[in-house]
């Protein structure tokens, strides 16, 4: 399994290879502007290496996700065609643009109840 942490920049982790950076990752909070520019173009770039090819995708995101550019909506679908399923986890409830592009995306909603 290879991770990839993303809102601007991203960051891979090969998770076989450095366990101590997955245990790191999931130390800190999840914050911050969301681009998926980045985050696809290295997922993109890991699925046309031998290792990885052939791998399925899991995005799991608030889906508060800009649209990115048609060229790699693109490359996502080719992806497609070739056999690999992308999958999401919605966590939120927020609107989602990106729907169409998976095969299928899973939600968890969670309500905050405030008392003011």
């Amino acid at each position: 399994m290879f991770l990839i942490t993303f809102s601007v920049p991203t960051k891979t982790i090969d998770i076989r290879r450095d366990r101590l950076k997955l245990m790191e990752f999931f130390s800190h909070p999840f914050t911050g502007d969301t681009d998926a520019t980045q985050m696809l173009k290295d997922t993109f770039r890991m699925l046309d290496e031998n290792r990885y090819m052939n791998a399925d995708v899991l995005l799991i995101s608030d889906y508060r996700i800009p649209k990115c550019k048609p060229e790699l909506l693109k490359q996502m679908s080719v992806h497609r065609e070739k056999g690999t399923l992308f999958y999401g986890l919605q966590i939120g409830i927020a609107p989602n643009e990106w729907t169409e592009h998976f095969d299928h995306i899973y939600r968890i909603e969670y309500h905050v109840d405030r008392k003011y």
